[in-house]
């Protein structure tokens, strides 16, 4: 049964407004409802919502599909099939290391220094993007432990030069 008129201009928000109005969505997204706490620190409990959770103060919200993620200062986007097998713990405490990042810097200089760069370099390799120094410091603030064989790069010993330079605010 449609409760929106698919026949509208506005295609795509009609089948999201469907597919939010159904009862199985409706009770998943009442439970994730009843189960938030802006201020869990359990990965998992962030990963097992259906539609939005929190993560450290961060609003978690499962939409960004094809495998990606990310974090819009209070906002972290994450794919619906990011799951704890996955490595979906690491990629919430990676997203939670951005929002350290961008409470610690006006969002203007975040969005220029770490955003922005972040997501230009998102069609390198695992290990290339994640020895960026932007994405080395969201690893060290959200505690990422990626494992045995993960090695960041040679250069990204010069982190700790790029972190206190971001953090003293010299970044434009």
């Amino acid at each position: 049964m449609n409760y929106v008129d698919l026949n509208g201009q506005d295609r795509a928000a009609a089948e999201l407004a469907n597919y939010l109005q159904s009862a199985n969505n409706t009770s998943d997204l009442a439970k994730d409802i009843k189960n938030f706490d802006l201020y869990n620190t359990d990965e998992n409990k962030a990963l097992n919502a259906k539609y939005v959770s929190a993560y450290r103060g961060q609003v978690v919200i499962k939409w960004l599909p094809n495998g990606r993620s990310g974090s819009l200062g209070p906002v972290m986007l994450l794919d619906p099939d990011e799951d704890v097998i996955n490595g979906g713990i690491q990629t919430v405490q990676h997203e939670g290391g951005h929002y350290v990042q961008y409470r610690a810097l006006d969002p203007v200089v975040y969005y220029m220094c770490i955003g922005i760069p972040s997501f230009f370099s998102q069609a390198q390799t695992n290990k290339d993007y994640y020895s960026q120094p932007w994405e080395i410091t969201a690893d060290i603030y959200g505690g990422v432990n990626r494992g045995p064989g993960f090695s960041y790069h040679t250069g990204a010993i010069l982190i700790d030069i790029f972190r206190d330079w971001l953090m003293d605010e010299n970044c434009p």
